[in-house]
């Protein structure tokens, strides 16, 4: 199985489906393509439709190449931002797809603001 092929197909599918977002580390910025969802909802958290919360928090999948399709220049990590909607979101981590360990085909996080 081509992984790299995969990263590719999760590029252009974000392209078509997503939005580019930047990413921030530090005072350098970094382009990225992303979908953005709701917040996922832990077993341990209950939100209502109304919730402060609920509206300060949502759910990224990055693509692990960048919208030239050149690797990403960095990996979201604690401390990073990313900025989008007009606003700048906190990263508290990342899960990190690269099912042979090389190439990233994507990055899936929770932001907060």
């Amino acid at each position: 199985m081509s992984y790299a092929r995969q990263a590719r197909g999760v590029l252009a599918t974000l392209k078509r489906k997503g939005v580019t977002i930047t990413l921030r580390r530090g005072a350098t910025e970094y382009p990225a393509v992303a979908a953005i969802l709701p917040a996922t909802v832990g077993r341990d958290l209950e939100y209502d439709a109304a919730s402060l919360v609920r509206q300060n928090r949502r759910q990224l999948v990055i693509a692990g190449l960048a919208p030239d399709g050149t690797p990403l220049a960095i990996e979201p990590k604690p401390g990073d931002l990313a900025l989008f909607e007009g606003t700048t979101w906190g990263i508290p981590g990342a899960s990190r797809i690269a099912p042979d360990g090389g190439q990233a085909i994507a990055f899936v996080t929770e932001v907060e603001r």
